[in-house]
Formats: C-alpha cells, structure tokens, sequence
C-alpha cells in the first residue's frame, strides 16, 4: 500500500507543479501473469486517483495505436519507439524503457488532441 500512496502522491505533485492539463496512459494489455496484471491494475488506479482528484482530463491509448503515432508502425518495437521519442524530442540519449513510454503516450496525446 506505501508503493500506491507514493505513486498517489508523485502523479499528485507532477500535476500541481506543471500545471498538467491532461494525463495519457497506455490501455492495460493482455497479460497472462496474474500477479502482473494486478499489480498493473493497482498502480494504474493510483495514478488515475490522482487525476480524477485533480479534475485532469485522462486519454487513454492502445499500445498499437501509440507506436504508430510515434514510429509509423503499430507493431515497432521498444527499441525503436525509444529511438524516435528520443529524435522527435531532440533529447542527446535515449530515455530509459519505462520513461520513453511515457512519452511517446504524450507525443500521441498530443497530436491525437489536436487533430
């Protein structure tokens, strides 16, 4: 329970200390690790707490659908999704795993919004 609470708070203060207007999640895929898919579910809904709290909008997108606004192609992979969301944002190295996905949901969010 401590781990949701931080992950509560952290999305809590990013949304108060950038002045977040919306939050772009990657829809839950098929797992097959039980375990997996609830600890997924459980960190998802902290974070989602927290946006609702903050009156944030939330998008939600298929990984495909993801992959394909930022690379060109729903099937890529991690690798070369890090790659782009490290050319589109001009970044000097690639974003770890975990980061990269996070943006390349708000580069999708983004022109997915605008369109």
């Amino acid at each position: 329970l401590a781990c949701l609470a931080g992950i509560h708070r952290a999305v809590t203060e990013l949304i108060t200390r950038h002045g977040v207007g919306a939050v772009a999640l990657e829809s839950t895929v098929y797992v097959q690790n039980l375990r997996t898919v609830a600890v997924l579910g459980a960190s998802r809904g902290a974070a989602l707490a927290a946006a609702g709290a903050a009156e944030v909008a939330v998008a939600e997108y298929a990984p495909s659908r993801i992959k394909q606004a930022v690379t060109g192609s729903g099937k890529a992979g991690k690798a070369q999704v890090a790659r782009m969301v490290a050319s589109l944002l001009r970044l000097a190295r690639e974003l770890p795993p975990d980061e990269s996905d996070a943006a390349a949901a708000a580069l999708c969010h983004g022109w997915t919004a605008r369109a």
